[in-house]
């Protein structure tokens, strides 16, 4: 019946190519309940104290935390006395301990009073007038590279401040942090579910992936051909343009929460940030075989083919996928294989390659998508 050739194979992953983990460089933000604002500048010299390799230990790219100051004194905190009556104190080693990961993140629920009872407590009895926290950090102990970070003064101290390596440090990011325009839209501000319709008769769904803050990759399904599709958008050089990899269209954002932006005969809209899981950037955390667990269907463009399947875990490095084909209702059965550290997945002898951004996807390539239908 299927000839010399015999029956045809259950349908292919394309997954992309996955490198090593780009040396850091560092983001520092101070989150307020009213607008997160990047506060990062270039360390003053009250800071310059003897440097101090952190509980991460001294690397070259490891967090080093050179100071800290906590307290409600006005102006220049990094100036003020170091006492109940200047209001200010050293928290140097309290912050230091808090490293986790090569990040630092203080207070990530934004929890009244946390600060305060953390850095101060002999004080948190007292009114909840607005204090600050300033770090004076770098990466490497490279005295050049000092930079500081510090929280927004308001009442309760519903504040967070984060210091993490940036991902744009990859071979796609142009310019350092210190060169981009003041008004630079962040490609992961971008990130989300987007809907295009193209005249005469054309339209899509599509998820927009921060891979760093000058590369989205937009992966999604054309209709009415139902075509998959994965295509990587590079910034313009210093505007807030992405222009196609492979090929000549550029879209021009304005606003990364834009109702609707138009090119040529088509218009493009955001419908929901929350679009996915939470990703899980590369080097932040390995993806367990176990949280990818579950019942998955997946389809190649124009739905030729398509498949259900479940994927147990062995062990944490392994996936089994077994499940059936359609409309040949081809059973199969195989085993998949972590690369490396990465959150890579490749058919035993075989090559095929699925990349996981979370453990339940969606997942696209230039000729399929899948994604987990539940956990059961």
């Amino acid at each position: 019946f299927w000839g010399k050739g015999g029956p045809p194979p259950p349908p292919a992953y394309i997954g992309s190519q996955s490198g090593l983990s780009p040396k850091p460089i560092a983001i520092a933000t101070a989150e307020s309940p009213v607008r997160p604002s990047n506060l990062r500048t270039e360390v003053p010299a009250a800071a310059a104290v003897p440097a101090a390799v952190n509980s991460m230990g001294g690397g070259e790219e490891e967090l080093v935390v050179h100071a800290a100051r906590y307290g409600w004194a006005k102006g220049d905190i990094w100036k003020a006395p170091l006492s109940l009556q200047g209001g200010a104190k050293d928290v140097t080693d309290i912050v230091r301990g808090l490293i986790s990961n090569n990040e630092l993140h203080i207070n990530p629920r934004k929890e009244r009073q946390y600060m305060n009872r953390t850095f101060w407590p002999q004080t948190a009895s007292g009114p909840p007038i607005p204090r600050r926290l300033a770090v004076c950090y770098s990466y490497g102990v490279d005295n050049n590279r000092r930079l500081t970070v510090q929280t927004e003064s308001v009442p309760h101290e519903t504040v967070s401040l984060r210091v993490r390596p940036s991902k744009s440090a990859g071979p796609d990011s142009k310019r350092p942090d210190s060169q981009r325009p003041k008004d630079e839209i962040s490609a992961e501000d971008l990130e989300g579910c987007w809907g295009c319709i193209c005249l005469p008769a054309f339209c899509a769904l599509e998820r927009k992936r921060a891979e760093n803050r000058d590369l989205l990759v937009h992966e999604g399904v054309c209709f009415p051909c139902l075509s998959c599709y994965s295509e990587k958008w590079d910034r313009v050089d210093g505007t807030n343009s992405f222009k196609k990899r492979e090929g000549d269209s550029v879209l021009h954002y304005k606003d990364p929460g834009a109702c609707c932006m138009c090119f040529g005969l088509g218009c493009t809209t955001k419908l929901a940030k929350c679009n996915m899981e939470k990703k899980r950037d590369a080097g932040f955390g390995k993806i367990l075989a176990s949280e990818i667990e579950g019942c998955w269907g997946c389809a190649t463009s124009r739905c030729t083919c398509w498949a259900v399947e479940y994927k147990t875990a062995e062990g944490e490095d392994t996936l089994i996928h077994q499940g059936c084909c359609f409309p040949l209702l081809l059973p199969y059965k195989e085993p998949w294989d972590r690369e490396g550290q990465s959150n890579v997945f490749v058919k035993r002898g075989k090559g095929d390659k699925l990349e996981y951004h979370s453990p339940g996807g969606p997942m696209f390539g230039k000729e399929f998508v899948t994604c987990r239908l539940c956990r059961c």
